[in-house]
C-alpha cells in the first residue's frame, strides 16, 4: 500500500513501545486509513505511559499534519515534543510548518536554519523547505520538494504535492 512506504520512513525504524493495545503498526494503520483522530488518541495513549517516546511524539504531529489541523494542538504537540526529545526533526519540521500556518516567517526560516544544521539530509528538513517554499510563492521549487520528500515516504508531503500544478 502507498502508505506503507511513507510512513515506514516516518516511523519504521523505532519501536513505538508503548503498553496500550495500539502497536506502532495499527498506529500506522490508522494514519493510512485517514483515521487520523484515533491515531491521535493511540499516540496521546502512548505519551501518558512513555512520555520521551520518539514515535509516540512523531506520530501525534503527523495526526495533526495529515489532517491539516495546523492550529495551537500543533503547535502544542510540537513544544511538547521538542521539551522531551531536543531537536527531533519531525517535530521541528511541524512547529516549522505550524509557524507558516500563522504567517511566523522569521520563526519558521529560524526553525529551518536550525534543521539544516542538525539533520541536512533529513525528509522533514525538505518537507519544511518546501512549505516555506511554497509560502514564498516559489511554487516550481515548493512543488519539486514534495514530490521528492513524498518519493522519500512523507505522507504529509504527497499531500501537499498532489495540490502542485508545477511539476
Amino acid at each position: 500500500m502507498f502508505r506503507i512506504a511513507l510512513t515506514l520512513g516516518l516511523l519504521g525504524s523505532l519501536s513505538f513501545g508503548c503498553a496500550t493495545t495500539q502497536t506502532k503498526d495499527d498506529v500506522l494503520r490508522l494514519l493510512d486509513e485517514g483515521k487520523y483522530d484515533a491515531a491521535r488518541d493511540a499516540a496521546v495513549a502512548c505519551l501518558k505511559e512513555t512520555p520521551a517516546k520518539p514515535t509516540c511524539h512523531e506520530a501525534l504531529v503527523r495526526s495533526y499534519l495529515l489532517r491539516n489541523d495546523l492550529g495551537v494542538e500543533l503547535r502544542a504537540a510540537a513544544t511538547r515534543c521538542l521539551e522531551a526529545i531536543p531537536e527531533h526533526p519531525p517535530c521541528l519540521s511541524a512547529e516549522g510548518i505550524q509557524s507558516l500556518k500563522n504567517s511566523s516567517f522569521t520563526d519558521a526560516l529560524d526553525t529551518l536554519q536550525r534543521m539544516r544544521s542538525i539533520a541536512p539530509q533529513s525528509v522533514d528538513t525538505l518537507v519544511l523547505e518546501s512549505a516555506y517554499a511554497a509560502e514564498m510563492k516559489d511554487d516550481k521549487r515548493a512543488c519539486a520538494g514534495f514530490h521528492e520528500a513524498c518519493k522519500a515516504g512523507d505522507t504529509y508531503a504527497c499531500k501537499r504535492a498532489d495540490t502542485c500544478t508545477t511539476h
